[in-house]
């Protein structure tokens, strides 16, 4: 693994971040290990629970948004 570990305070950063590290992208499909990498599968990620919550109707998808990437703005 290229990166190290490093905790953050927002729990969707860190979900995102624990999903996109896992072996099985690496493995199994043989994906580089680069932050490119981790970058896409982030977003592909944060796609796909966007809309679960369109489907559940859940409205704090503006909310997570905002703070998704606030977050990117910060790294």
């Amino acid at each position: 693994m290229i990166f190290k570990p490093k905790k953050h305070n927002i729990d969707l950063y860190n979900t995102l971040l624990v999903l996109s590290r896992n072996i099985f992208f690496y493995d199994k499909l043989e994906l580089l290990d680069k932050f490119e990498t981790r970058i896409y599968l982030m977003f592909v990620h944060f796609s796909i629970m966007m809309i679960i919550f369109k489907k559940k109707k859940i409205n704090s998808i503006k909310t997570l948004m905002i703070h998704y990437f606030k977050i990117l703005k910060t790294i």
